[in-house]
């Protein structure tokens, strides 16, 4: 596929793919709620990237069952593709908000949720009813 360049043949190439075909799918938003402060939307690149991201976690949590603890189980193929996807999904989550972050100068900024109709916000502590995304996507790896 053309424009993939330096990214061909890694992962990383699946965010100029979404970008492409412009299919993007970010799940389990929660709605603004009245104590978050909006700061921007989602450019179609991070949409593409947190969208990447969530099907990846998707697929993680649909293959996790096939992990085991004892080291037989760990060595089996879709356990070996489970944690090769976690992995991903954590790399896509740290390019998103730093995306994110970068271009709405918000680098000192710990409480940046990302909202339905891909709405970027800052919000309340966690303990005023906010919930941050990034304890909504620590949840999914427990």
């Amino acid at each position: 596929m053309e424009g993939i360049g330096i990214f061909r043949g890694t992962f990383l190439a699946e965010i100029l793919i979404q970008l492409q075909t412009q299919q993007f799918d970010i799940p389990d938003l929660i709605p603004l709620e009245p104590s978050d402060e909006y700061v921007g939307e989602l450019i179609d690149l991070e949409k593409a990237v947190f969208s990447l991201m969530h099907a990846k976690k998707h697929l993680v949590l649909s293959t996790c069952e096939y992990c085991g603890h004892t080291e037989e189980e760990q060595a089996d193929p879709k356990c070996y593709n489970a944690l090769k996807l976690k992995q991903q999904v954590e790399v896509l989550k740290a390019i998103g908000f730093l995306l994110v972050s970068d271009r709405l100068g918000l680098h000192d900024e710990k409480n940046i949720a990302i909202r339905k109709g891909n709405k970027v916000v800052k919000q309340q502590l966690k303990d005023q009813g906010g919930r941050l995304l990034d304890d909504l996507l620590a949840s999914m790896f427990k």
